[in-house]
């Protein structure tokens, strides 16, 4: 269940398609098909939330040094994707 839900929190914030309902009867026989995963090739929830932190920080870091984007204009831009994000999950 762990990693159901890890691949629907990744399908959501990559706005790709959510999986199969992981209840349903076509999802359980899926499941009890699936080949055994490697454990050193699941990563939880928190490591993902904190790679992709990493890698827009140091993104983020890389256009402010070129001179492409000020501090003020990533934070300007990060707080009116806030507002239109909370606006569609308001709806």
């Amino acid at each position: 269940v762990k990693r159901i839900a890890s691949i629907w929190i990744a399908c959501v914030l990559f706005s790709s398609p959510p999986p199969p309902d992981p209840w349903s009867n076509e999802s359980r026989r899926e499941l009890t098909m699936a080949e055994k995963l490697d454990p050193r090739q699941v990563v939880t929830f928190e490591e993902l939330l904190r790679a992709m932190m990493f890698e827009q920080e140091a993104t983020r870091r890389v256009l402010v040094r070129k001179g492409m984007l000020t501090s003020e204009e990533v934070l300007e831009e990060t707080q009116a994707v806030r507002r239109e994000m909370e606006g569609k999950r308001g709806r």
